[in-house]
C-alpha cells in the first residue's frame, strides 16, 4: 500500500451511492466491493448531502435522482468545499435521447462523467478506478498546499515528486482586463517532461510558445478572476500534445495567480481517435452485412421457389406414370418410380429445413417463463403416436422452468429429442431422458439417449450444417437440425455441446444464458 492510500482511506476514499430506482441498486456495490473500493448506499438526497460532508471520494447517482432539489443539495455542499476540492460524481444516463436532467448534471460543481447504460461492469471499474485516482491526486495536491505554508524544503520534496505537470501561473490582464499572457512562477521537474519547456520559470508563454491558441489565455484569466476552478482537456498545436488540465486560483484574488495540475494525454488521445474510428468502420461493415444478409435472405427463398417446382413438377409425373400406366409397369420400373418420388420428397424437406435454418438468424427471442418439462412430454408423446411399436422409455425430470422463447425452445426439444429418439431406434429398449443439472452455478439442461454414441474427436461436427458423422450414415436426416439448435441457443445467450462414447450412447448440454437454477423437486416420470 502506498503513503497515499494508507493516509487518504476511510471516509475520504469511499463512493457514495444514490440509486433509489435502479435495477443496479444491488449490483453495483458488489462490483464495488470485489475491487476493494468501499461504497455507502444512500436512501435520500437527505442522507446523501449529510454523508458528503462526512467525506467522500467520489459521489454515483441515477439520472432520474437528479431532481432540481438534489442538484441544489448537491451544489450546496460542493460550493462550500476548497478550491482544490473538485469531487468526482458519476452519473448513471438512461438509454435514449439526452435528457435535462443529464444536461443540469453536466453544471454541477464537480468532475463529472456521464456514462450511458447499460455499461459495462470493466468499463463501470475503470471509471470508478479513475475518478478515486483523481481524488487522490487533488488530496496529494491539498498536501503539497500545505506543506508550502509550512515548510519551504517540505514543500520542495513533496513539488517536485509527483508525476504529473505542475506549475504556478501569474496571469497578465490588458487595461480592459482582458487576459493577454501568463508568466511562469514555479514549475516542477515533470513540467518540462510535460511540455518540452525549459527553463521556463520567470519567462511568459509568449516568450516561449508565442502562436498558443487563445483559449488557454481565456480560461486561466476566467479562473484567477472568478475563483473558480476548472477541468478541462485542450490541444497545444504549438506543443504538439493534448493535455487534460486541472487549474484553480492560488493564493490571494489580487495576485491573479493560478495553480496547474496537467497530463500529456496526447497518446491516449491517439488511442481513443483510433477507436473511433474502427467503431466506426465496424459500424459500416455491419451495414453492409446486413445489406449481404438480406440480399442472401431473397436468394434463399428464390432458389427455393426454382427448385421446387421443377422437382413438384417431377413428384407429379412419378405419381401420374404410376396412376396411368400401372398396369404397364414393371415391379422393378415401380420400384425405381417409388424411389423416384421418395427423393422428390426429401429434397422438399431438405429445403424447408434450409429456409428454416435461415430464417432463425433474424429472429429474437421474446422471453417469457416457459415448462420445459411440458413441452418435452409433448414431444415425447408426438414420437410415441408416429411409431407405436417402439420399445422406448422416456425419464422426463418434472418441473423444469426456463425464461426463454416458447416457440423457439420447443423446436431445440423437438430437434434433440427426435434425434434421440432416431438413434436409439435399433436398440432392444430405448432410454431417453431430459433434464437439468448445475455446471458452475448455471443451469445446464440435457437429453441424453442410449443409441450407438460418437467419437468425441468428431463432436466439432455435430452442430455443422451438412456435416454428418459417419457413425450416421444408416440414419436419415439432413444435417440442419443440430445447427438450427446451436443457433437458437445462442440467440438466447447460452451456448450447447455433446458428449458421446462408441456404443454408449450421447449426451446434448445446453444452457440459456447466466440464468439461476429453476425450481425442480428432481422427480422423473416415465412414458411406458
Amino acid at each position: 500500500m502506498t503513503s497515499s492510500e494508507a493516509l487518504y482511506g476511510g471516509n475520504d476514499m469511499r463512493v457514495l451511492v444514490l440509486l433509489p430506482k435502479s435495477r443496479d441498486a444491488e449490483s453495483i456495490p458488489r462490483v464495488l466491493e470485489e475491487i476493494g473500493v468501499a461504497a455507502t448506499m444512500c436512501e435520500s438526497r437527505e442522507e446523501l448531502c449529510a454523508e458528503l460532508g462526512r467525506g467522500a471520494g467520489a459521489v454515483m447517482i441515477e439520472e432520474q435522482a437528479l431532481s432540481p432539489l438534489v442538484g441544489a443539495c448537491l451544489r450546496g455542499t460542493l460550493d462550500s468545499q476548497p478550491s482544490w476540492s473538485e469531487l468526482p460524481i458519476i452519473v448513471l444516463l438512461g438509454h435514449g435521447q439526452e435528457t435535462k436532467a443529464a444536461r443540469d448534471a453536466l453544471l454541477l460543481p464537480g468532475d463529472v462523467t456521464l456514462v450511458e447504460r447499460p455499461v459495462r461492469v470493466n468499463t463501470l471499474v475503470a471509471i470508478v478506478r479513475s475518478a478515486l485516482g483523481s481524488r487522490r491526486r487533488q488530496y496529494l495536491l491539498r498536501d503539497q498546499m500545505q506543506a508550502l505554508a509550512r515548510s519551504e524544503s517540505r514543500y520542495r520534496t513533496l513539488f517536485n515528486s509527483i508525476d504529473e505537470g505542475f506549475c504556478i501561473i501569474e496571469v497578465i490582464f490588458d487595461d480592459n482586463e482582458k487576459p493577454i499572457d501568463y508568466r511562469f512562477l514555479e514549475t516542477n521537474p515533470s513540467f518540462e517532461k510535460q511540455t518540452g519547456l525549459v527553463n521556463a520559470k520567470g519567462k511568459s508563454i509568449r516568450e516561449l510558445v508565442p502562436k498558443l491558441e487563445e483559449y488557454w489565455y481565456e480560461i486561466y484569466g476566467r479562473i484567477a478572476a472568478t475563483g473558480e476552478p476548472h477541468r478541462f482537456q485542450n490541444r497545444a498545436e504549438e506543443l504538439h500534445a493534448w493535455y487534460d488540465v486541472y487549474a484553480f486560483r492560488f493564493g490571494q484574488p489580487g495576485e491573479r495567480q493560478v495553480a496547474v495540475l496537467f497530463n500529456d494525454i496526447t497518446e491516449r488521445r491517439g488511442a481513443e481517435a483510433e477507436i473511433d474510428k474502427l467503431n466506426a468502420d465496424l459500424v459500416a461493415r455491419a451495414a453492409e452485412l446486413e445489406e449481404a444478409n438480406r440480399g442472401l435472405e431473397t436468394f434463399n427463398y428464390a432458389i427455393a421457389h426454382d427448385l421446387r417446382n421443377p422437382l413438384n413438377l417431377i413428384g407429379s409425373y412419378c405419381q401420374l406414370i404410376e396412376t396411368l400406366c400401372g398396369d404397364q409397369v414393371s415391379e422393378e420400373c415401380k420400384g425405381y418410380l417409388e424411389k423416384s418420388y421418395q427423393k422428390v420428397l426429401n429434397m422438399n424437406q431438405l429445403i424447408s429445413a434450409l429456409l428454416e435454418f435461415s430464417q432463425m438468424a433474424h429472429i429474437e427471442p421474446r422471453l417469457e417463463k416457459v415448462d420445459l418439462s411440458t413441452m418435452a412430454q409433448k414431444t415425447a408423446s408426438d414420437l410415441r403416436q408416429a411409431e407405436p411399436g417402439r420399445r422406448t422409455a422416456f425419464l422426463i425430470t418434472s418441473g423444469i422452468l426456463a425464461n426463454g422463447d416458447q416457440n423457439l425452445l420447443q423446436v431445440v426439444l423437438d430437434n434433440l429429442l427426435g434425434n434421440a429418439w432416431k438413434y436409439t431406434g435399433r436398440q432392444e429398449e430405448g432410454v431417453i431422458e431430459f433434464g437439468v443439472v448445475e455446471i458452475q452455478g448455471v443451469a445446464t439442461y440435457f437429453v441424453r439417449d442410449n443409441g450407438p454414441g460418437f467419437n468425441m474427436a468428431d463432436a466439432d461436427k455435430l452442430f455443422t450444417p451438412f456435416k454428418r458423422l459417419s457413425s450416421a450414415k444408416d440414419f436419415q436426416g439432413h444435417g440442419i437440425g443440430l445447427a438450427t439448435v446451436e443457433r437458437i441457443i445462442h440467440h438466447h445467450g447460452g451456448r450447447i455441446w455433446a458428449e458421446g462414447e462408441p456404443g454408449k450412447g450421447a449426451t446434448f448440454y445446453f444452457t440459456l444464458g447466466l440464468g439461476e437454477m429453476p425450481d425442480s423437486e428432481g422427480r422423473k416420470g416415465g412414458i411406458s
